[in-house]
């Protein structure tokens, strides 16, 4: 384990960082004073990483569309029963959520923040899957999808990155289809598991009146239960496609029962690789274009609006 906390301050927050032996980042952003107590388990892990060779194998894996917001479902239900109902008994709020590029678990709480932190530790880090609870999630996720599909927000969304990309996996939709989450297995889920969940590649958050070394001893006495495999080193091999500069196509569309046609229109940007550093410098730059641009107090959302092109609905965001 690291000996000191490194402490950074970022828009006038003292966010402390310290890593665990088996190579998982703690932050600790401390708040005295304040009465609820906040903590994340994230995984760098997202409906884009359609493809990959799991850590020690040769063979490349490419599974079906949906899988990480599948796993990130399933995950809450233990052998022990469903961790959700855990925390409300405590009266924790606790939830989750599944992007294109990570997984996400926390919770909120005023009281009993250890025992709730080991939880949220420890249900992340041990899958229940069966052939059965996996057909019963199915069934769940279908119904989810079918929501979204009647959505035209989500719809016009999801037009959009189809419209903007030809192969970048961006283009299919977080939750998967019907098709495509009917194909997912117990096996499937636990290789992406293995691959994915892995202590180096997560990161956990504590945000709070809170004593950041003793969340850090805390979430070193669970990271120890963490399975064997863990250990391994090596990371999941991402596999990449080559996607072209242009859009995809001019335009596509849908019909659908809504009082008022919905239009959005996007712009693809060439943008710099990941790995250089500046891609979130370039989006923080692209929002703030944008939002001068086109914001609400620029010159063209009020011309837009005075001649009832647009609404107050109207927006706009630099960024995916």
């Amino acid at each position: 384990m690291s000996h000191e906390w490194e402490t950074d301050n970022i828009a006038g927050e003292e966010i402390s960082v310290r890593t665990l032996s088996c190579g998982l980042p703690v932050l600790v952003v401390r708040k005295p004073g304040f009465a609820r107590k906040h903590a994340s388990f994230a995984v760098r892990y997202g409906s884009c990483d359609r493809s990959f060779r799991p850590p020690g194998e040769d063979t490349a894996l490419t599974v079906p569309d949906g899988i990480a917001h599948f796993l990130e479902h399933k995950l809450f239900e233990g052998r022990e029963g469903n961790a959700l109902e855990v925390f409300s008994r405590r009266g924790a709020l606790v939830n989750a959520g599944t992007s294109y590029r990570f997984t996400f678990y926390f919770f909120t709480s005023t009281s009993e923040f250890e025992e709730n932190l080991r939880l949220l530790m420890d249900f992340v880090r041990r899958p229940f899957l069966t052939e059965e609870n996996v057909r019963k999630e199915q069934g769940i996720i279908a119904q989810e999808i079918r929501m979204y599909d009647d959505n035209p927000d989500d719809v016009k969304l999801r037009l959009l990155l189809r419209a903007l990309f030809a192969e970048h996996p961006i283009r299919y939709h977080i939750a998967g289809t019907v098709t495509s989450i009917a194909k997912i297995t117990p096996e499937l889920l636990t290789k992406c598991f293995e691959a994915f969940y892995r202590p180096e590649n997560m990161v956990l958050c504590a945000v709070g009146d809170v004593d950041r070394d003793r969340v850090w001893e805390t979430a070193g006495e669970e990271a120890l239960k963490m399975p064997e495999w863990c250990a391994r080193a090596g990371q999941p091999e991402r596999i990449t496609v080559a996607e072209r500069e242009e859009a995809a196509c001019p335009e596509l569309s849908r019909r659908m029962p809504v009082g008022l046609p919905k239009v959005v229109v996007g712009f693809k940007e060439a943008s710099p690789s990941p790995e250089d550093g500046s891609l979130l410098e370039r989006q923080v730059a692209t929002d703030f274009l944008i939002e001068i641009l086109f914001g609400r107090g620029s010159d063209a959302y009020k011309e837009l609006y005075d001649e009832g092109i647009v609404d107050e609905s109207f927006f706009s965001f630099g960024g995916i």
